[in-house]
């Protein structure tokens, strides 16, 4: 459970990273929306507004990851079963998301090496919650 527990902080961290990828390729994204079919008087706004959307995305991701580290280190099943719908909503984000959630989206390389890090520790989280030395210590937790 312990390092479950590690690897959902390591997810904030990411997704900490990815807050800051974002502001860091201001240009990039610029340039990916100046190519599609947008008026140039809306290029500036479109860019801010996607940047805050992301910020504001990762800053959530952020919190949700670390409460779902400190709520899986008290041994809750209950934690387990919202890790993994969670999990599930990120995966099909990643694959088919609008925006800087999806991997296969116009981004810029940083930010989608970011996402898909993201998922992948994830996906050990959610691994090492289902492990049978977690699963024992959900139990002893609540007996």
């Amino acid at each position: 459970m312990r390092y479950a527990v590690w690897l959902m902080y390591g997810g904030a961290a990411v997704r900490l990273a990815a807050a800051i990828a974002n502001i860091a390729t201001k240009n990039e994204v610029r340039e990916v929306i100046a190519r599609t079919p947008i008026s140039r008087d809306l290029i500036g706004t479109a860019t801010t507004s996607t940047l805050v959307m992301a910020a504001a995305v990762n800053l959530v991701a952020v919190l949700l990851w670390l409460v779902m580290a400190r709520w899986s280190a008290t041994g809750s099943i209950t934690a387990r079963t919202v890790a993994c719908v969670l999990f599930g909503l990120r995966t099909v984000a990643t694959l088919i998301g609008p925006g800087e959630l999806s991997a296969l989206g116009p981004w810029p390389p940083s930010v989608r090496v970011l996402t898909v890090l993201g998922w992948l520790v994830g996906l050990g989280a959610i691994v090492l919650l289902w492990r049978r030395s977690s699963t024992a210590y959900i139990k002893a937790r609540f007996r």
